[in-house]
C-alpha cells in the first residue's frame, strides 16, 4: 500500500475566470473549487450549500488574480492613490475618504477597465441580478426572495380625473398601501 501526499496551494494568478457566461457562475464555481481544495487537504470536511463566507473568499480571489494579471506598474498605483486593504485588494483612496460613507463606497476596488470579468460584472449590475431584494410577505412572517425584478413594482393606482371625492389608500399585490398622488394643476 502506498500513501501519496499532495501540497495545494492555489496563487492568484491561477484562476481563470473568462470561461463563463455570467459572473455569478463565475464566481459560484471559484467557491466551489476553493471548498474542494478545503476538503481535500483537511480532516473536516465542508457540506451542504455555499455560505456567504465561501463567496466572498471566492470573490477576492477573483478580484486578486485581475489585479495581479492587470497592475503591475507601482508608478501607475502610486498616481492612483492606491493602497492595499485586510483582504490584499487594491483599493482606491478618493476624495470621500473623510465621509460617512460606507468604506466600499469610500475606497472602491481597483479592477481594469478592459476585461471579461469586469465586462460580466457590469452586465449582471446593469441586469440587476447583482442582488435579490428580500421583503416581508404579508401573508407570513418570513422573509421572501423575489423570483422576479416585477415583483418589487408595486400595482400603481391611476387616478381618475374627477377629483371631487377623496379616495382610500389602495394595497399593491405585496400589501403595501400606496397613496393615490393628486394631479397638480399648473
Amino acid at each position: 500500500m502506498a500513501i501519496v501526499t499532495s501540497m495545494m496551494n492555489v496563487q492568484t494568478t491561477d484562476i481563470k475566470s473568462d470561461h463563463f457566461s455570467t459572473y455569478s457562475r463565475n464566481n459560484r464555481v471559484v467557491a466551489w473549487i476553493l471548498r474542494f481544495i478545503h476538503n481535500v487537504s483537511n480532516a473536516t470536511k465542508l457540506k451542504g450549500s455555499l455560505s456567504y463566507e465561501e463567496f466572498k473568499r471566492a470573490e477576492v480571489l477573483v478580484f486578486k488574480s485581475l489585479q495581479s494579471n492587470a497592475f503591475q506598474d507601482e508608478r501607475l498605483l502610486a498616481k492612483k492613490k492606491a493602497f492595499k486593504d485586510e483582504d490584499g485588494l487594491l483599493r482606491i483612496r478618493t476624495k470621500l475618504a473623510d465621509s460617512y460613507e460606507k468604506e466600499d463606497f469610500k475606497f472602491p476596488i481597483l479592477l481594469p477597465a478592459i476585461d471579461v470579468v469586469v465586462k460580466l460584472i457590469r452586465e449582471e449590475h446593469a441586469s440587476g441580478k447583482d442582488s435579490l431584494p428580500v421583503e416581508k410577505t404579508p401573508e407570513s412572517s418570513t422573509n421572501h426572495v423575489s423570483d422576479s425584478p416585477n415583483d418589487n413594482i408595486p400595482d400603481s393606482p391611476v387616478e381618475s380625473t374627477d377629483n371631487s371625492e377623496e379616495k382610500p389608500p389602495t394595497k399593491t399585490r405585496l400589501g403595501r398601501i400606496t397613496k393615490i398622488p393628486h394631479k397638480l394643476d399648473l
